[in-house]
Order: structure tokens, then sequence, then C-alpha cells
């Protein structure tokens, strides 16, 4: 008896629903004519034909593009040569055995001339020091910049003196580095002047160094990326697993990941130590398939990339 009841009551509840669907079909049809069903009906299908073409425009770079087994490079790179990069940050790289780029504003100044000593060593070691310009030319609006330093008041030329200056003095550090030098923009700023006036220093870069490294949140496509305005990720206080999630991102598109550092365990936009001994001990762990190298060694293996891609 119990069998029949339940029998019976879905046949019911499969014909209430099939009498409702019908009902829905009908509201649906008398609503909206053929005519604009189907006009919908091709919004959609054309709706993902876009989607599939826009995901294929975004393939990843091919997988031969890096060294044999390697997904994808990300450089670890540091801006202003600060005291908590010597103590913290050079020992946990060189612990591991990866390099990263610090970028320093040297010249004849007492902030620089009495910690450069500290700074031999590391480039020894095989970390890249980079040019980060004398005095960290930035915008007027960063108040801690002199007037007659910031990048609103100052020409081309004054740009370009400020980044000899700091090359002149990483040559007597570092002569071993001699011509093998990238750039980060102070501020990830790449102009000068103001207004009608305003210009990009951007060639001026591309001229004196293999690469620069701006801002912008971005992984770079090796095939295409601008190595004169290679994009980066600022790094301040996210966790391990954030920037671990990040960086995979990246190698799954074949991308070069850059990320940018300041205070490792304190002075200013800050990291946390055991946030970086994560990053560092995962790359570590993955360096047979992602490439840990200074800026300056990842770009100038894509520059070659990039010329063969050009003579082909």
């Amino acid at each position: 008896m119990n069998e029949c009841v339940k029998i019976l009551s879905t046949k019911v509840i499969l014909s209430s629903k099939t009498d409702i669907s019908k009902r829905n079909s009908a509201r649906i049809e008398e609503k909206f004519p053929i005519s604009v069903q189907m006009f919908y009906m091709m919004a959609i299908f054309l709706a993902l034909v876009a989607s599939v073409g826009a995901q294929q425009q975004r393939q990843p770079a091919p997988v031969d593009y890096w060294p044999p087994g390697i997904e994808g490079a990300v450089s670890l790179t540091f801006d202003d040569g600060l005291p908590t990069q010597l103590a913290n940050a050079v020992p946990l790289l060189d612990a591991k055995g990866l390099h990263g780029t610090f970028y320093v504003n040297a010249g004849p100044e007492v902030e620089w001339t009495i910690q450069e000593d500290l700074w031999r060593p590391v480039a020894r070691a095989g970390h890249e020091l980079g040019n980060h310009a004398f005095r960290h030319p930035c915008s007027c609006n960063h108040t801690w910049i002199g007037k007659e330093h910031c990048l609103d008041n100052i020409g081309l030329e004054d740009l370009r003196n400020a980044l000899e200056v700091t090359d002149a003095a990483l040559d007597t550090l570092a002569p071993a580095q001699v011509g093998s030098r990238s750039f980060a923009y102070p501020c990830y700023e790449s102009w000068v002047g103001r207004g009608a006036d305003r210009q990009t220093y951007v060639p001026i870069i591309a001229g004196m160094f293999v690469a620069g490294r701006a801002g912008m949140a971005m992984s770079n496509d090796p095939r295409l990326v601008d190595l004169a305005y290679t994009r980066s990720f600022e790094m301040h206080g996210q966790k391990a697993a954030e920037v671990i999630d990040l960086i995979e991102r990246g190698m799954r598109r074949g991308h070069w990941v850059v990320l940018t550092f300041h205070g490792i365990g304190g002075d200013f936009i800050e990291t946390e130590v055991e946030e970086f001994e994560g990053i560092v001990a995962y790359l570590a762990q993955e360096k047979d398939r992602i490439w840990a190298g200074t800026f300056y060694d990842v770009a100038s293996y894509i520059r070659e990339r990039q010329r063969d891609q050009v003579a082909k």
C-alpha cells in the first residue's frame, strides 16, 4: 500500500513539474516574441565565442621558451639598500643558494659612503647590485624628496646624471658587475618635468641598461615584455602563502614574476622575516621548475630570446 502511494505521489509531482514548465515556456513565448528570443540566443552565442577567442589569445608562453624543465622565472628585488635587507634578506638567500637584486642609491653622500663596504661582500656572493639613481628622484608629491632633486623640477639630463653617478659608484664597488646591471624606477615613476613639458625617461633606461623595473602589479609575458619598463608586484605585508599563490599563477602562464621588497623585518614597507623565509624556502624547493634568478640574469636571457624572434 505504501509503495503504491509513493508511486502515485511521484507521478503527481512529475506531472506538476511538467505542467509548470509548459506554463513557463508559454509565458516566455507570450512575453517575448520568437524574434526577440532568437536575438538573445544569438547574443549569448557570440559572447561565448568572444570568450573562447580571448582565452586563445591568452595562451601561456611556449614550454620551450625557458631552459629545459623550467616553467617560468621569479626575481626577488629589493629597493633602497636598507639595513634589514643586509641583516635578514641576504643571509636567508645565501642559506638557500639563491641570489637577489638589490637596488641602491649609490653616490658621493655620507648616507651611502658609510654603508658601501657592507654591500661589497653582497656583490661578491653573486647578488646583483642595481642602479636606483642617486638621491632617489621621485615626484615632488613625496615631501621627503628635496625640491631641487624631485622629478617635477629636473630634466632628462639631470636624470641621466643621477644614473651615471650611481653607475660610477657601483662600478668601483663591484667591478665584476660593470656592464651587467639593471635599473629600478624610484617610486615606480618614469618621467621628468611638469604638465606640457613632462617627458618620459624610459628611452634613457633602454639605452643604458638591459632592463628597468617598474611597478604595475603584473607578471611579464617573456615574449611581449618591454624590458625597459618591466612590471613587478610590490610586497607589503603579504603572507608567504599569498605570494606563493601569485607565483604559481605566473608559472601556469609561463611568465616572469618580479617581486619588489623594501624592509625585511623592519624599516618601511615591511615584509615579516618569517613570511620572507617561507617564500625563499619555497623557491629553493621548486628550483627544478622555477628559475629564481637575478633581475639582470633573467632579463638578459629574455633579451636574447627576443632578438632570436626578431631575427626569424
